[in-house]
Order: C-alpha cells, then sequence, then structure tokens
C-alpha cells in the first residue's frame, strides 16, 4: 500500500547558507528578511520559535533575530 502523500518526506533538498549541511524542505525553509535557505536549526532555533512560526509569526532566521534586522 501507497502511503498517503501528506506524509512523505520531500526530495528536493539542497544545502544550507550558513553551515553548507543538507536541508530539508520540510524542517528548513527561507528567512523572510535575508532570504537565505537555512537549516532548521539555522532558521528556528528551538522548538518554541518553529511553533510561533506555524502559529503565523513571520520566519526570521536566528542571525536576523539577534541582529534586529526587520
Amino acid at each position: 500500500m501507497e502511503k498517503l502523500r501528506y506524509f512523505r518526506r520531500t526530495t528536493i533538498s539542497t544545502n544550507c547558507d550558513a553551515c553548507n549541511g543538507p536541508v530539508d524542505m520540510i524542517d528548513g525553509g527561507v528567512c523572510t528578511s535575508c532570504r537565505r535557505i537555512l537549516c532548521y536549526t539555522h532558521l528556528y532555533g528551538s522548538w518554541v520559535r518553529r511553533l510561533a512560526s506555524e502559529l503565523g509569526a513571520a520566519t526570521r532566521c536566528v542571525e536576523c533575530r539577534r541582529s534586529g534586522e526587520r
């Protein structure tokens, strides 16, 4: 039986602009401030920030939040 389409991992990947490690597009993403493609760790930093992003907060990376960029 084929898995449901919604629960599959993506086969598209790229490298993180911060650490050059692989980025799964389900877990990582793009910062809305600096427009870099980042892995989960460099984009969100914690599961609390990921949850806030899922609930509507702007998806800003750790570096942009630290430096105070808009």
